[in-house]
């Protein structure tokens, strides 16, 4: 399996995490938004106060300029800036997945407010899925700092970053078993 392959599915794991295991009394991301249903497939988008110009790169090679608008857990709003005169194409949401871990950190740095537990602690579990441990720890320990009665989200948070990263690794380790086991002749298979 491809490191790309492994970072979409530890990220994919987590965001799933994040959304599934969000306890249903949890604060909403912006104090104004009520809290999904729990039958709801992902959040409701939050709308920015301001839209945040965005220069980012997909993982699939797609650059992207524009403004992000809204956010989820799950990803973000994104609609492009109009190229030389051209109409724009329509918004499309972006997950956070998408995005390529390089530019991870700056994008999920201009959309969620780093004035916000709640949001500090999405921007620190996706960090550390897409590898940066630091920068991840870090606005952990910042959103706890911010409200101290996060600290059990915050420790829930880096254990499903942390579980989502092994899980993947196991996942790599056990599909090239199987790609090596897959290699070993069959008793009693004849070679053509």
């Amino acid at each position: 399996m491809s490191a790309t392959r492994v970072f979409l599915r530890v990220l994919l794991v987590a965001v799933a995490c994040v959304t599934a295991t969000a306890p249903a009394a949890a604060a909403p991301l912006r104090d104004d938004t009520p809290a999904p249903a729990s039958g709801d497939p992902a959040p409701a988008m939050q709308p920015l106060k301001k839209p945040a110009s965005l220069r980012l790169r997909l993982r699939d090679g797609t650059k992207l300029v524009g403004k992000a608008t809204a956010f989820n857990a799950d990803g973000f709003e994104f609609a492009p800036d109009a190229a030389k005169g051209e109409a724009a194409a329509g918004s499309r949401t972006v997950r956070w997945l998408e995005v390529l871990p390089a530019d991870l950190e700056s994008v999920s740095g201009k959309i969620l407010d780093e004035k916000r537990a709640d949001e500090l602690l999405l921007k620190g579990e996706l960090l550390i899925v897409a590898g940066r441990e630091k920068a991840g720890t870090a606005a952990l320990e910042r959103a706890v700092k911010l409200d101290p009665t996060l600290k059990t989200r915050a420790n829930d948070a880096r254990d499903r970053a942390t579980a989502a990263v092994l899980d993947a690794a196991h996942e790599e380790q056990l599909a090239k078993l199987r790609e090596m086991s897959s290699r070993i002749p069959k008793a009693g298979a004849v070679e053509p």
